[in-house]
């Protein structure tokens, strides 16, 4: 019996010996498991690190460039009177809307406003006509931009208007709304020979002319920025494929 008892104690130390080990052998696989799938997340966020900072270093580029380009476009290719100004200092500011959103078309229409003014006019800026501008750049971001939001992490989707286009919309608000409308209150405080409705109407037709040049300019500008998108697209593609490779 003594002996029976001997061997059933050694069976049931060897059953919590193997147990024990087959629970530490468990444990370690865990553990391995654990830091194979951290070492994986932390190359996956480096990877998102090295592309998304290529895009935003781009994107601050090319906004830098359409602000270089808005400011020599208002400085040469403008008609300018007391009254009213013809040119084409939107073009840059409605191509960064179009391709990055209502964030980046206001500081590009902004920054182009103040820089302009302040260097090269050697002026002091007028807060009022710069927050126009700014508000310019919005509409074109909200209209002429598919994804608005997208700055901001949202996956929000503008719907088009079938009957009117787009680009009809933002620059009927433009020119008749924000032009028309606050540039005028601005500017009378500037002119006071004139009346708020008087300088109103003689701004009539030069916005009527910039309302036709929005139209014109505007849908070159959106078929432009279709060809740009893609080769953004094409070359964010491939960044993406050697950071996985």
């Amino acid at each position: 019996m003594a002996k029976k008892n001997i061997n059933w104690k050694k069976k049931l130390e060897g059953r919590e010996a193997g147990s024990f080990a087959e629970t530490a052998a468990k444990q370690c696989r865990e553990t391995a498991v654990r830091e194979v799938k951290r070492e994986e997340k932390a190359v996956e966020i480096a990877k998102k690190e090295s592309t998304i900072a290529p895009e935003v270093l781009r994107r601050m580029v090319i906004m830098a460039m359409l602000i270089a380009m808005s400011v020599v476009i208002d400085r040469f290719l403008t008609i300018m009177t007391p009254t009213m100004k013809i040119g084409f200092m939107f073009v840059p500011a409605m191509v960064a809307g179009v391709l990055y959103g209502p964030f980046e078309g206001m500081v590009v229409y902004a920054l182009a406003d103040l820089i302009g003014s302040t260097l090269l006019a050697k002026g002091t800026p007028l807060i009022g006509l710069t927050f126009c501008y700014a508000l310019s750049g919005i509409v074109y971001g909200l209209f002429l931009n598919e994804r608005p939001f997208a700055l901001f992490g949202s996956s929000f989707r503008r719907k088009k208007v079938r009957i009117i286009p787009d680009i009809l919309i933002a620059a009927a608000i433009v020119c008749f709304v924000i032009d028309l409308f606050l540039k005028t209150a601005v500017l009378n405080k500037l002119n006071k020979d004139l009346t708020y409705w008087g300088l109103f109407v003689t701004r009539l037709l030069p916005e009527g002319i910039m309302f036709g040049i929005h139209l014109v300019l505007g849908s070159m500008v959106l078929e432009l920025c279709k060809t740009l998108k893609k080769m953004i697209g094409e070359k964010t593609g491939k960044r993406k494929k050697a950071a996985k490779a």
